[in-house]
């Protein structure tokens, strides 16, 4: 055994497909929060720029304008301890335009009930419900008239 070590058959592989695993895992979790947050924004009047929840940092701008708050407000959020108390005033402001009770925005500080308050607020009756496209068709006018 002169300093070599044997490595058993496979066992890269095996690490490969658990580290494969991890992030498939973490980009799952990531598009559903992306995707929530996308129909909260659209349930707060914010649907011309609900896409934004698909972007890293482009989000946090999203959080800020649908929670009707400064954009340098985004900056807060880079501060750590503070940007959870920042977040934690954002979603109750948005809690309360998706309808819903604040309460719902302080319940995103809490692991696993966030999840809840995620489904919550994105499957909420909107307060803001999606207007009607303008018709481009002409009215009609009253035969006989």
């Amino acid at each position: 055994m002169n300093g070599e070590y044997a490595v058993a058959p496979g066992g890269a592989g095996f690490l490969g497909m658990v580290g494969t695993a991890f992030w498939l895992f973490f980009i799952g979790i990531y598009l559903v929060f992306t995707w929530l947050l996308y129909r909260i924004a659209c349930n707060a009047g914010q649907r011309k720029d609900a896409w934004w929840a698909f972007i890293p940092i482009l989000n946090l701008f999203l959080i800020c304008k649908t929670a009707q708050k400064p954009m340098w407000w985004v900056l807060l959020c880079l501060i750590p301890l503070v940007n959870i108390v920042i977040l934690a005033v954002m979603f109750w402001k948005i809690s309360e335009n998706c309808g819903q009770h604040g309460f719902w925005g302080i319940a995103m500080l809490v692991p696993f009930i966030n999840i809840v308050a995620l489904l919550v607020l994105a499957f909420s009756t909107p307060k803001y419900p999606a207007q009607p496209e303008p018709s481009t068709k002409r009215p009609r006018q009253p035969v006989g008239v």
